[in-house]
């Protein structure tokens, strides 16, 4: 959060936790921003100022810290651990807020803060529950294994089948990824299943991280997105066709639905938006899977 456009101060706050046998730390990074060309060669002359600060995060334990950083960037990185991305870098930095709150402090966490709230049960496209329903066309190359099933990528870019990505902004852990690929007709799917604790009334969630939705530039027009997913409520199938703009992410609501009995899916459709709804020049959208909630209602 940006306090002083004028000093790039910006206050950034975080919550970790240890989950080993092992003593960690993590760091907090500020710097100056890099020019490219000519500026960026007589900055490196004079030397760039980094400003680093390191918390000691015991083992079994966890924190919530808030620190206040000068500088252009600022990075939070984990260093040595299991997380995948380890560094994230912070958003808003160039945005002023209005805040004066320049207060830093460091708070102890329990495990439970990080859990799941209850009555929530989450499905991530690393969990048992995701699977991939990817049909193909048959071809030569099918016969000889040349045909590719997965990518790893770690930016979104348009590919033709179910491609996997790294992205801070996704859910996970400890990896935090989500599968995505280009729009197509719809015959390419993936589920995620779940068994709920007791039958009643849920509310869906679907997960959308933020850099799915910054994939074309800032000055490219802005249209509507449409996902088309499909919610099974133990006896039938509803359609939900979610229209959302460039502005959209994280936690999105698909609806409240009356599951009868425990078993419950959704599926996501590679379908494109309708043709006219966009200038055709920027082609088709891109798809993205990432995790699904499922809310109890209380009654």
């Amino acid at each position: 959060i940006i306090r002083d456009q004028a000093n790039r101060r910006s206050l950034v706050s975080v919550s970790v936790f240890n989950d080993s046998d092992v003593d960690g730390v993590v760091s907090f990074e500020a710097r100056d921003m890099i020019f490219s060309g000519t500026s960026s060669r007589r900055q490196s002359e004079r030397g760039e100022k980094v400003v680093t600060r390191n918390f000691l995060i015991k083992a079994g334990t966890g924190k919530q810290i808030a620190v206040v950083m000068k500088g252009i960037t600022s990075t939070f990185t984990t260093n040595v651990s299991s997380n995948l991305p380890i560094k994230f870098f912070v958003r808003g930095m160039t945005n002023i807020s209005r805040t004066t709150d320049t207060t830093e402090y460091m708070k102890d966490l329990d495990r439970s803060y990080f859990m799941s709230a209850p009555g929530e049960i989450i499905v991530d496209n690393e969990d048992r529950g995701f699977t991939i329903l990817e049909t193909r066309k048959f071809s030569l190359a099918s016969l000889f294994g040349k045909v590719e099933t997965r990518a790893k990528c770690y930016q979104f870019a348009p590919v033709n089948h179910w491609g996997f990505t790294i992205q801070p902004d996704c859910q996970g852990f400890p990896v935090k990824g989500a599968y995505f690929k280009k729009a197509g007709k719809g015959n390419q799917k993936v589920r995620w299943e779940a068994r709920l604790p007791q039958e009643g009334k849920y509310e869906v969630f679907c997960y959308l991280p933020y850099d799915a939705q910054s994939v074309y530039p800032s000055w490219a027009p802005r249209f509507s997105r449409k996902y088309y997913y499909s919610v099974f409520d133990g006896q039938e199938e509803h359609e939900v066709v979610l229209t959302m703009d460039k502005d959209d992410w994280r936690w999105i609501s698909l609806g409240v639905f009356n599951f009868h009995g425990t078993t419950a899916w959704v599926t996501l459709s590679d379908r494109d938006r309708d043709p006219n709804s966009t200038n055709e020049k920027w082609g088709p959208q891109e798809v993205v899977a990432d995790a699904m909630k499922w809310v109890k209602v209380r009654e």
